[in-house]
């Protein structure tokens, strides 16, 4: 039997990091940067490496600020509903990626890009801690309450009426 693993995704606005665990899941290491203006290829590319690399569940960076949904989170949350829609059937966790970037600037040279580190990082944590990873319907759960002013939090209830984002 074929062990699978997991893909990391920093979402940025210019670039997307990638990361891949080992098929035990127990380390992430960086994979690739990928220039966001060209999402298509971008998903492409996330394809082919979903099937070579037997992928089971990709694991998307959410930028909060403070615990807080922001244009940045919503954005991140945009790019994760198309590739939601592109890879039907794969399983898609969120986990907070506070300070990623930062700590990813650790494992890089100067001027070399940081966001397949960052990807790592937050796919590290998954990895970690799976009772961290939020499910789709956790992450738009938490949306509805941040447009309400509610108090942040990323587990409530389940809205299976919630329409994906449209890009």
């Amino acid at each position: 039997m074929t062990q699978s693993r997991w893909m990391g995704l920093d979402l940025g606005l210019r670039w997307w990091g990638v990361s891949l665990s080992d098929v035990d899941r127990r380390t992430a290491r960086p994979l690739a940067v990928l220039p966001a203006s060209d999402r298509p290829a971008c998903v492409r590319r996330i394809q082919t490496w979903v099937r070579d690399y037997s992928v089971s569940r990709i694991i998307i960076g959410l930028p909060l600020y403070e615990g807080r949904w922001t244009r940045t989170t919503e954005t991140v949350f945009v790019q994760a509903g198309y590739l939601r829609r592109r890879l039907r059937g794969l399983a898609i966790g969120f986990v907070d990626e506070s300070e990623t970037s930062q700590d990813a600037r650790l494992y890089t040279a100067a001027g070399e890009r940081d966001d397949a580190w960052a990807a790592a990082l937050i796919l590290q944590r998954a990895l970690d801690d799976p009772a961290a990873v939020w499910s789709w319907d956790d992450v738009r759960s938490l949306r509805r309450r941040s447009s309400r002013g509610d108090p942040p939090s990323a587990s409530g209830t389940q809205d299976p009426d919630a329409q994906l984002p449209d890009s």
